[in-house]
């Protein structure tokens, strides 16, 4: 049986139709459909030839993906493709299966299983090597995690991938940017040391100058102004801690009391803003994303502050 088959046999015991599937997949059911009547190779879609079809879904092999080499010619690296295809869609659909119900459309765990695939076929397409080895670190930290949300909870991976996914959407990302930005917490979280995690010493410095700590003595106040000094010491550190800023501020309303939203907004215009600006100055690459990121949390620290100081008298 080949692996359309399988897929279509896996998706009728889940009582799944093609168009559910199609829709996870990020495909057309007329290709899905092709794919599981094998009248076309699994991952390539119409019009593609199998050296050009590196649009697996939901994974891609970091062995194969771009590359067909005179030694095993283009048969036997599709071959390669098909396997690793048919061993993640089948991880996929049981990820389904286990949620359940939970995975409706608006789903959080489905939301944070699609930026999840998407980081991942991002980081196959850009060769990203120390991305695609701390993903499923990431997920294995984090767990079973969770955080408040405006419906309830909501699982944790969710505030990592936002800002992996807002760094390839802003034009940032590198094979240090994400994996610094998929692990920022795990130290401070998640019981993790430094030495522990499997990166380059770069990230580890990034991942060291962004966990937060109080001295034997040293009052929060000290400690933070400790920390953002710390944190410009390192250009990914301080690109990750305005990305990572601009996710909790656009949540702080569904998880914060309304002091600790006042305390969090006056940090951020002393710290985080300030920060932007220095990262700009010192790394005119980055122009563009400081901008947004200036933009986007302004917009929502002044009004939120402006809208709790009315309310407080």
């Amino acid at each position: 049986m080949g692996i359309g088959k399988n897929v279509a046999k896996r998706r009728d015991a889940m009582q799944m139709t093609r168009q559910e599937l199609a829709a996870r997949l990020g495909v057309d059911v007329e290709t899905l459909e092709l794919w599981e009547r094998e009248e076309l190779p699994f991952g390539q879609a119409p019009g593609d030839s199998p050296a050009g079809a590196d649009r697996l879904s939901p994974g891609d092999s970091p062995a194969s993906a771009g590359s067909f080499s005179p030694e095993c010619g283009p048969a036997g690296a599709w071959t390669e493709r098909a396997a690793w295809a048919l061993e993640t869609t089948a991880d996929y659909l049981e990820r389904l299966e286990d949620y359940g119900d939970e995975w409706d459309d608006h789903g959080e765990r489905c939301l944070a299983e699609h930026m999840y695939q998407y980081v991942r076929r991002k980081a196959l397409s850009g060769d990203m090597a120390q991305t695609l080895r701390i993903l499923p670190l990431m997920r294995k930290y984090h767990g079973k995690q969770v955080r408040k949300g405006r419906d309830g909870d909501i699982p944790y991976i969710v505030h990592p991938l936002t800002i992996a996914c807002q760094c390839f959407a802003l034009g940032v990302a590198d094979d240090e940017i994400i994996p610094v930005a998929l692990l920022h917490d795990v130290v401070e979280d998640c019981g993790v040391t430094l030495e522990e995690l499997p990166v380059t010493d770069a990230v580890r410095a990034a991942l060291e100058e962004l966990t937060f700590y109080k001295m034997d003595g040293e009052s929060k106040a000290e400690a933070k102004a400790r920390y953002y000094a710390a944190i410009q010491k390192d250009r990914v550190a301080m690109l990750v801690k305005a990305m990572d800023r601009c996710n909790n501020v656009s949540t702080m309303a569904m998880c914060f009391s309304r002091e600790k939203m006042l305390e969090y907004i006056e940090e951020t215009l002393r710290y985080v803003v300030p920060l932007i600006d220095r990262l700009k100055k010192r790394f005119p690459e980055y122009e563009k994303a400081c901008f947004q990121l200036k933009y986007h949390i302004l917009g929502v620290v002044e009004s939120l502050r402006h809208v709790l100081t009315q309310e407080l008298g």
